[in-house]
């Protein structure tokens, strides 16, 4: 199924595969979204409308992140390798592992709540031309806030 705006290469199951690898290696939603050939606005709009995708771009998400959990607790008894892992959860999970001043918002943060902000959208706007046309708008000041 295709969705408004979105090419019929983003339903590929290699460019999704190929996301999720990256995803899962620790990678940004960004940098999956580029090497999968994907703009982020397209990446957005495929998160938004396939249910299945975002699950498994959660899911990626998580196994990377417990990987440097376990990766941290195994280095509490050694002293190899937890700075890497601490460095990499302070950055992609700033909010729950950081030390961040609690009156910014990160780009990540941002991002979220944009994300947050399209599903309530989606749940409630009945039409799709409407919802459509909010998500175009949405992810054009998104793009220019990552500019």
């Amino acid at each position: 199924m295709e969705s408004a705006g979105v090419p019929a290469k983003l339903l590929s199951e290699e460019a999704k595969r190929e996301i999720f690898a990256i995803l899962a290696a620790g990678g940004s939603r960004q940098a999956a979204a580029k090497a999968a050939g994907l703009s982020e606005a397209e990446f957005h709009t495929l998160f938004l409308s396939d249910t299945e995708f975002s699950t498994k771009v959660r899911d990626s998400e998580h196994q990377a992140e417990l990987f440097f959990l376990m990766r941290i607790r195994e280095a509490t008894k050694s002293s190899s390798g937890w700075r890497a892992a601490a460095w990499w959860l302070e950055r992609r999970r700033g909010e729950q592992f950081g030390s961040s001043r609690k009156d910014l918002l990160s780009p990540e943060e941002v991002e979220k709540a944009f994300f947050r902000l399209f599903e309530v959208i989606r749940a409630n706007v009945k039409s799709e031309k409407v919802f459509e046309k909010i998500l175009k708008e949405g992810t054009a000041v998104l793009d220019r806030l990552n500019s």
